[in-house]
């Protein structure tokens, strides 16, 4: 008798020790989730929505006649609390999509955003109904298929700017092209017809403009001069255009493969070629580098003080073991039979006497 009394109770224990976790885990969880709604809807900017005085989130006349915030079917971005009144709660702010530009669009109905510009907060613009954070992108529907980005465009206001506008935010100076991978060109004349319409620039339609936040844009880098040996020099600017299959020249024109024009490279004023290959991005080959590419005299010496620094050729500034060159490509190059008493010269100074 004794051994079932103690059985008895001590399954009694057991019992109540099983019921005590799980009374804890239910109000717990109770605990929590209940937290998890005050925590949307705590009403901190106006303690008479509490719903015990005049329940803004539930009565439309007391949110917005009553206290003059909005009134809103969008909810909060987090989907906690009550989704009607905008702006009773800390983590509310009412925002409607805004443009910086012409190169940018709005749409759609306002939303209730956690927080607001006052606030420094993350979601700052909005597009449908949806609220943004700064510096991410959305296509706001214009002119071009581009995205625009979120940025603080002033002190107080954060609005959609079109890439071309080349905004900064005024808080972070994250900039609206580069700050995307994009590059930015000062001078229109590096638009090489392509953008929408043939025009780069679909913030103001010319002048300054960034590539590649179009889909016709193509940026050519700064092309490579390749001289003898692999070695290789850049070439600035670089240009825009509408597919990769050029070269950029000095003035950031496109150049299409086998054509002629000057490259900028250093050694030299004279035009070089362009040769793409399997359509990726061109170089650019000195006319000295080849009897194919030269457009003059091809010459195998000798070179009598003509040519850059007295160097006819400037391609490999005549280190190959034979010297061959083109004659004419460059200033001061000419090819005479014989100049200033020289004979069999193949190359002369322009303003040598020629014999």
């Amino acid at each position: 008798m004794l051994k079932l009394i103690n059985s008895y109770n001590l399954n009694r224990k057991i019992l109540f020790f099983w019921f005590f976790i799980g009374a804890i885990i239910f109000f717990g969880s109770f605990f929590v989730i209940y937290n998890s709604v005050l925590a949307a809807d705590d009403n901190a900017n106006q303690v008479g929505c509490r719903s015990d005085i005049d329940y803004c989130d539930a009565d439309y006349g007391s949110c917005v006649d009553v206290y003059h915030y909005q009134w809103t079917s969008n909810g909060y971005p987090s989907g906690a609390g009550n989704k009607n009144c905008c702006g009773d709660d800390s983590s509310e702010y009412f925002a409607s999509c805004t443009v910086d530009d012409v190169g940018a669009t709005c749409s759609g109905a306002s939303a209730c955003c956690d927080r607001g510009n006052s606030f420094g907060g993350r979601f700052n613009c909005v597009y449908n109904g949806v609220c943004y954070n700064s510096q991410q992108t959305v296509d706001t529907a214009d002119s071009s298929a581009d995205q625009e980005v979120c940025l603080l465009t002033t002190s107080s206001r954060t609005s959609w700017a079109d890439p071309d506008s080349g905004s900064e935010d005024q808080s972070t100076a994250f900039n609206a092209c580069t700050g995307l991978g994009y590059t930015w060109f000062n001078n229109a004349s590096s638009c090489g017809n392509t953008g929408p319409g043939g025009v780069c620039d679909d913030y103001d339609g010319g002048g300054a403009f960034c590539c590649g936040d179009d889909n016709e844009e193509n940026l050519i880098g700064d092309s490579v001069y390749y001289p003898w040996g692999g070695s290789s020099t850049e070439i600035p600017p670089g240009a825009c255009c509408n597919n990769n299959n050029y070269c950029a020249d000095k003035n950031g024109n496109c150049v299409s493969d086998e054509s002629y024009a000057d490259a900028g490279e250093a050694s030299s004023v004279d035009l070089e070629r362009c040769i793409v290959q399997s359509g990726r991005q061109g170089y650019w080959v000195d006319q000295d580098g080849g009897r194919s590419i030269c457009q003059h005299i091809w010459a195998n010496g000798p070179c009598v003080n003509a040519g850059p620094f007295g160097k006819c050729d400037d391609y490999d500034f005549g280190t190959d073991y034979v010297v061959r060159f083109c004659c004419g490509d460059d200033p001061n190059e000419k090819s005479v039979p014989s100049c200033s008493g020289t004979a069999d010269a193949a190359c002369c100074p322009t303003s040598a006497s020629y014999y």
